[in-house]
């Protein structure tokens, strides 16, 4: 007897939060797509501009580094796609799991994070969804609350 598992999963375009477009951030596409596996697995997938990217790249690869995981596993480990006998490592790909754990760190590793991190001058001068990265934007000294306020505005998305 054979039994086979068919892994399909269900999108679905838009996200769980009404936005009206006045308060939509131009660095976050729209629209997100949610998607549900037969696994039990939900997850929503946002187009972001190149500096937006960058930056929650940025703050992913220093939790990483800070935080500990629970088994042991390194978290790019843990993230990678593995079937049969290949594993392959995520790229271009941002873990929301994980910048969202910054939300719960006590203020002492928030400063840790945020130390030598720099940010655009504005949040219209992190760019637009989509677009390509054609010049480098002013930056200055990233601050924790800025730094939260970026993660929470990325939370709020669901």
């Amino acid at each position: 007897m054979c039994v086979i598992i068919f892994y399909t999963l269900i999108y679905y375009s838009g996200n769980l939060v009404l936005q009206n477009n006045e308060e939509r951030w131009p660095a976050i596409g729209y629209p997100a797509h949610m998607y549900g596996s037969v696994s039990g697995s939900l997850g929503l997938l946002i187009q972001v501009s190149p500096i937006l990217f960058a930056f929650l790249k940025e703050i992913e690869t220093r939790l990483a580094n800070l935080v500990v995981p629970v088994g042991g596993f390194a978290h790019d480990t843990w993230r990678a796609f593995k079937a049969d006998r290949v594993v392959r490592m995520a790229h271009n790909f941002v873990d929301g799991d994980l910048i969202e754990t910054l939300l719960d760190l006590s203020p002492e590793d928030k400063a840790k994070l945020v130390r030598g991190l720099r940010i655009p001058v504005s949040l219209e001068e992190f760019g637009v969804a989509g677009s390509s990265c054609v010049s480098d934007p002013e930056t200055r000294e990233c601050t924790v609350a800025d730094m939260v306020k970026i993660v929470e505005e990325m939370a709020r998305l669901h």
